[in-house]
Order: C-alpha cells, then sequence, then structure tokens
C-alpha cells in the first residue's frame, strides 16, 4: 500500500503569541501552542510524523506526516488531529475558567462570553496528497501548494464581538458579568479581578480587561 502526505496546520499563530501583557505571557502563548500541536501530533501517531521527528520539548504548528493512502482513513486521522487540538485546547482554557470560578466572578453571560472566544479561536487546515510513483518529495510540494490555497481561500463563521473590547487584540469582548454593559462597569470588574490575582498581576483600577483569551494566557 502507497502513502499519503499529510500537511496539519492551525491559526492564528502569530496574533496568539503578540497579543500580551508581559514577557511572560509571551513564554505562556508559545507553550500553549506547542502542547496544541503536540496533541495534534500524538492523534495523528508518533510513528507516522515526518516533521517534526520528535515530540520532545516545543513542537511547531506546522505538522508533516505519512499516512496510509485510503481517503476515508486520512480524513478520520486529521479529523481526529483537530478532535484532540480542540480538547486540549478546551482543557487549558478550564483551568483559567475553574480559577475565575474559584474567585466568584464568573455567571451566565461570562461563561456565554468565555464559550463563544473559546470556540471560535482556532482555524485547523490540512491536505492529503498520494505519492503514487512519484514519492515523498513530490507529493510533499503538491500538498503545501494545496495547503497554501485552502488557507488563502478560507471559510470561516462569522463571531460577533459586541460590547466594551479587551485590552490586548481591542477586537474582542472583555469579560463581565450580567448587566455590566457599560465602560465604567467593565472596568470596575476588571479592578474587582486586579485584586485577586497574584502571579499575572494586572494593571490597577481595570486598566487591564481581558477576555477568554488573554485571561487563558
Amino acid at each position: 500500500m502507497t502513502d499519503a502526505v499529510l500537511v496539519f496546520t492551525f491559526s492564528p499563530v502569530q496574533s496568539f503569541i503578540v497579543e500580551a501583557r508581559r514577557a511572560a505571557d509571551l513564554y505562556v502563548g508559545s507553550r500553549i501552542l506547542s502542547e496544541l500541536a503536540k496533541a495534534a501530533a500524538q492523534a495523528i501517531g508518533a510513528g507516522n510524523l515526518v516533521y517534526p521527528a520528535s515530540l520532545n520539548g516545543s513542537v511547531p504548528n506546522v505538522i508533516v506526516a505519512r499516512v496510509p493512502v485510503p481517503v476515508a482513513d486520512v480524513k478520520q486521522i486529521a479529523e481526529d488531529a483537530e478532535q484532540a487540538l480542540r480538547c486540549e485546547w478546551r482543557r487549558i482554557c478550564q483551568t483559567a475558567h475553574d480559577q475565575f470560578a474559584a474567585w466568584k466572578f464568573t455567571d451566565s453571560v461570562f461563561d456565554a462570553i468565555w464559550k463563544r472566544q473559546v470556540d471560535h479561536l482556532w482555524e485547523v487546515f490540512w491536505v492529503a496528497a498520494e505519492e503514487e510513483t512519484s514519492g515523498y518529495r513530490d507529493a510533499y510540494k503538491r500538498a503545501r501548494a494545496a495547503l497554501d490555497a485552502v488557507k488563502r481561500s478560507r471559510l470561516f463563521a462569522a463571531c460577533d464581538e459586541p460590547g466594551i473590547k479587551d485590552t490586548l487584540s481591542g477586537r474582542r469582548e472583555a469579560l463581565h458579568q450580567h448587566g455590566q454593559t457599560h465602560f465604567a462597569q467593565v472596568k470596575g470588574f476588571w479592578a474587582q479581578v486586579g485584586k485577586r490575582t497574584t502571579a499575572a498581576k494586572l494593571r490597577p483600577d481595570g486598566r487591564e480587561r481581558l477576555d477568554a483569551i488573554g485571561a487563558t494566557k
């Protein structure tokens, strides 16, 4: 049985890293990306991997593997990798959410914003090219070209982000509770959160207002 070259990746990467309050956030952002990539790579199977050759250390967000040719099998492998990535992301986010819940800062509105932002962050792309008689090198070139085309023409669901925006991206809604619709109210919410944080101190008086992504990092 011949093989197919599978190229798997996800985004956004650059904005995820650079939306940071300080150096610690840059480090954590990079670590999270590596853990997501590692989860996907493990689902694909270490024995199938071409790049990275090892899952020790940092894992890049582009994974290349040689997998069995039947389309159904390749599709299932890629879908399993995507599911593993999203499950790991939800697990990481849940640890941050649990802290907000322990501080009693969560309610139905907070949770709705959190779920929307966590669920709509990552876009996953994958392409497989059969090696046939041309071998790995040609199949890899065809897969990368197809992946580039898919990423340029991607379609994704719109996600409305109303209300007061977070101070990192300036695009997503800052987390808040029910009834906190005005700037002063959201700022007051984050002023209270800032009084409870320890290792990753927020600027006082609500001058930093985070969304679910920034809060997780």
